[in-house]
């Protein structure tokens, strides 16, 4: 495996440091980090209330008829 070295300031290494898991390299940690940036759809389902997901509905569908559509 090849490697890179990457300057980081201290305040972000010890953030890292505090962040990193027992027996996890600083590389498991970041890409763990940043696989948490790519949320699952399936990580999505019950955010929600009923009741905001109607409201978001309705939203969505009043933004859609006022909408205007380009014809060319």
């Amino acid at each position: 495996m090849a490697y890179k070295n990457i300057s980081i300031s201290l305040e972000v290494y010890g953030e890292l440091a505090r962040l990193k898991r027992g027996g996890e390299s600083f590389s498991h940690e970041i890409m763990r980090l940043l696989e948490k940036e790519k949320p699952k759809l399936e990580d999505m389902a019950g955010i929600l209330t009923d009741g905001e997901a109607r409201t978001v509905e309705e939203n969505v569908r009043k933004m859609r008829a006022s909408a205007s559509v380009r014809k060319w």
